[in-house]
């Protein structure tokens, strides 16, 4: 919703690899991060750009080695649901 319109995009501290994610919605790549390092996240706002509703997106992760930051495993992907929610208030005074 409004008040929290991010997605998380988190490398867990414990991973010895870089991520890179790339968040798709029908077919569209919407954001792609840079090289995320271990124990880091970055968020992206997904509320200003998706409609109400249900909507799917899918996360497309890439692997990079810490050290010379070699593409070790490519594609990765993972599905999310995410309820949209966004309200229009119309206040009408009648004057007479």
């Amino acid at each position: 919703n409004k008040d929290n319109p991010y997605i998380n995009l988190i490398n867990p501290s414990e991973n010895s690899v870089y991520l890179s994610f790339d968040v798709i919605y029908n077919g569209k790549s919407l954001y792609k991060t840079d090289l995320i390092e271990p124990g880091k996240m970055e968020q992206y706002d997904v509320y200003s750009c998706l409609n109400a509703g249900e909507q799917t997106i899918y996360y497309s992760i890439d692997v990079y080695d810490l050290i010379d930051q070699r593409l070790l495993w490519t594609g990765i992907q993972q599905e999310q649901k995410l309820v949209i929610k966004k309200y229009r208030f119309v206040i009408s005074f009648n004057n007479q």
